[in-house]
This record gives structure tokens, C-alpha cells and sequence, in this order.
């Protein structure tokens, strides 16, 4: 469609039964990995192409989930903003791109997206604007000041904006508090292919192999980059009174800057006496093979939203201690896998019951989390969902 003029373009788009798939630009902050991130790419690998031409257009530059887009046969562009500054430099340049593309939908992903679109909403062709909100907590102690202001000034721009869509129920009721208005917000939550997220024996064993591990050893992990939000400290703290309870235990941690490099974590490891006793993986593109590896699966996070890591253990039929915080709860649908945020001898109590558990009741356990995904939370229901918002109708979540 190169020398195709933007508004002529539109004009064939809309005119009748759609002559052409409606354009569809993902803004999105940056296509590193992440979990709204990794949300885009499965997003991007069901949408229906006869009826949607997707694009994606990052403010920052290409990151670590680009090959992954492109290998989907779609287009990236990047405005190249600096994440502290400049934003307002290359304005122009992220106005060039959209009315380039000229959008009939832009699906907006976090504030800063969020917020960009809706201010060139009328120099960019007026299209539908969806927002993706994957914030339920604005922590002052946690998040940069930046975020928090445009996360509460965004609410003076939702005239422009014509579906706001939460992917946690704690998030959405937080934003409706900050003043977003509830007839434009919608539930969608994350979703997740069970056909990549599965039990594997054959990846258990080599992964364990891998690792030196035996199938007999009962092995505990946490997946998520190393961050205050994901709690890896709790994690580390509930793993030393787990492995006094049940000496045979090894733990598992995976996820960027979860390396023996990180002289900060391996410090803590130190201190409360685990050494020996923890695996560091760091980041790894093979999530589901090392969940397969693992008994249990935690997340001692202080701060979710709809948390990807508990739920692509639960579909690999994992049982999963968490932290009651965001979505977590209502993700794993069982309070008897819940324990209050920072409280990890709750958690370790709940690990230590689950690793006590006869196996056949442990896989018993996780075949019911698998089956809660499938049912609720696959990746083909969140698909429907966005391309009812994108055509203005209802996503089909209470």
C-alpha cells in the first residue's frame, strides 16, 4: 500500500461492506519482553487478517519481541523516544507514522500510549481509540512519579477515547476511582494458549537434566524479572523456612536479571542462607518448558495487575501459591493457595502443605487450575473480546 495517500486510504476502508481489512495500529511503549508485551504478541497472532490489518508502532525503539512480531508478517515502526526525555521532541515524528498508517483503530497500550494518542487523536484522521490499562496499583514508594501524574491526567482525555479496557478487575475499580469513566471501562483479561502452556514430561526431563536435578526432588520456583514489584525477596525468605520444613527442596529463579551476575540478589541468597539451594536462570524464551520442570510455582509479587506468570503456571496444570494482590486471588479461584502480600510464612506454609501433597494429588490440583485457563482465560476469548471493542460492540466479559 506504499504511495497510497493516509485519507484516501481511509476513505476506501470505510466506504460500504469494508473493501479492505480495517487498519489496526498497537501502540505500545516498547516490544520488550513484558507482561503487556507478550499480551501484543499472542494478540497479534489471532487476529482475524480479513478483517484487521495490524501495525505495530513502539515510542521507544525495537526491543527483544521484534523478530517475534515480524515473523507474525507484521510491521513495526519505532518513533525512538527516550524513556525520560525527549517525549515531546519527537511528537511530530509519532504524528508523521500514525497519519502515515492512517489508522481506523488504535489500540493503545499503557499510559504513555494512552495518553499520546488521544492528544494527536484529531491530527491523525480521528480514529477509534482503545486504551489498555494494565495498572491496579499507582504506588508512590514503587512507580516513577511521571507514570503516576499521566496515569491520573489521562482521565481529561476520555472524550477522545472510545473503549477502555482493564485486563484485572482491581484495575479497572481503581480506575474508576482515579475518575475514568465506568460506562467506557471493560474487563478483558489476559489470555493464554494452552497449547504452548502445557504439562511436557519430555521438557520436565530436560530441563532437569539441565540442571542436574532429579525427577524425585521437589522443585519450587518463581518466574518474572528481577524487580521490588515481583517480590524475590519474600520468595527467597519463604524458601529457607520451606526448605527447614522439607530439606530435599530445590528453588527455581527465572526471568531478566535473575543471573549469579546480579550481585544484589546473590547477596540476599547469601544472607539468609539458601546457596546450594537456588538455580538462577535468567531470561529464557523456553517459559513453558521450565514450568513443566517445577512441582510448584510461586509468585510472591507485591504489586499485579492480572499476572501472566500465575497463569501460564496454572495452564502447564501447576499448583500456584500467590500473594493476594491484583487479579491473583480471583486468578487462582481457591484461597487456600492465598496469602496476604508480604507475609511469606504464610506462603511457606502453603508451599510446604502443597509439597506434602501425594503427586497424584498435586496433578490433580493443577488439571483443575489448567482447566480454569482453558475456560476462562484462553487466548481466543481475549482475541473476541478486542475485536468486539475494535468494532464498538461489547467485549462479552461481565
Amino acid at each position: 500500500m506504499a504511495g497510497v495517500d493516509g485519507q484516501a486510504l481511509r476513505s476506501r476502508r470505510w466506504l460500504g461492506v469494508h473493501a479492505l481489512p480495517r487498519r489496526l495500529v498497537h501502540l505500545i511503549p516498547s516490544v520488550d519482553r513484558g507482561g503487556a508485551e507478550l499480551s501484543l504478541v499472542r494478540l497479534l497472532a489471532r487476529t482475524d487478517r480479513r478483517r484487521f490489518e495490524p501495525v505495530v508502532v513502539t515510542l521507544l525503539r525495537p526491543g527483544a519481541l521484534e523478530d517475534s512480531i515480524r515473523a507474525l508478517n507484521v510491521d513495526i515502526h519505532a518513533v525512538g523516544m527516550q524513556r525520560r526525555a525527549g517525549a515531546v521532541a519527537q511528537l511530530p515524528r509519532l504524528r508523521k507514522i500514525l497519519r502515515g498508517l492512517a489508522p481506523d483503530v488504535v489500540h493503545c497500550w499503557m499510559y504513555h500510549a494512552n495518553a499520546l494518542a488521544s492528544l494527536l487523536w484529531r491530527t491523525v484522521g480521528k480514529p477509534r481509540i482503545v486504551w489498555n490499562l494494565h495498572h491496579s496499583r499507582l504506588d508512590p514508594a514503587l512507580e516513577h512519579r511521571t507514570t503516576i501524574a499521566i496515569a491520573k491526567g489521562c482521565r481529561f482525555l476520555t472524550r477522545r477515547v472510545s473503549s477502555i479496557a482493564a485486563c484485572s478487575r482491581t484495575g479497572l475499580e481503581m480506575h474508576r476511582r482515579l475518575g475514568y469513566p465506568r460506562d467506557k471501562l471493560v474487563f478483558v483479561p489476559n489470555g493464554y494458549d494452552t497449547s504452548v502452556f502445557q504439562p511436557d514430561q519430555l521438557a520436565r526431563n530436560r530441563i532437569r537434566t539441565e540442571l542436574g536435578i532429579r525427577d524425585d526432588v521437589l522443585l519450587v520456583g518463581i518466574t518474572g524479572r528481577y524487580h521490588p514489584y515481583k517480590g524475590h525477596e519474600d520468595f527467597l525468605k519463604m524458601a529457607r523456612l520451606v526448605s527447614n520444613e522439607l530439606p530435599g527442596s530445590l528453588f527455581l529463579m527465572c526471568g531478566r536479571d535473575v543471573t549469579a551476575e546480579n550481585g544484589e540478589l546473590g547477596d540476599r541468597i547469601l544472607e539468609i542462607g539458601l546457596q546450594g539451594r537456588v538455580r538462577l536462570l535468567g531470561e529464557r524464551d523456553d517459559i513453558p518448558h521450565v514450568m513443566a520442570a517445577l512441582d510448584v510455582a510461586v509468585s510472591s509479587s507485591l504489586v499485579e495487575a492480572f499476572p501472566n506468570a500465575v497463569a501460564e503456571a496454572m495452564a502447564c496444570g501447576l499448583p500456584c501459591a500467590v500473594t493476594d494482590v491484583g487479579d491473583s486471588a480471583f486468578l487462582v479461584g481457591n484461597r487456600a493457595l492465598v496469602s496476604p502480600v508480604g507475609d511469606f510464612g504464610a506462603q511457606a506454609k502453603i508451599v510446604s502443605d502443597l509439597l506434602r501433597l501425594p503427586s497424584h494429588a498435586r496433578l490433580q490440583l493443577g488439571d483443575t487450575l489448567r482447566e480454569r485457563i482453558r475456560g476462562q482465560f484462553s487466548i481466543e476469548r481475549m482475541v473476541h473480546a478486542f475485536e468486539a471493542i475494535y468494532e464498538g460492540a461489547s467485549p462479552g466479559w461481565p
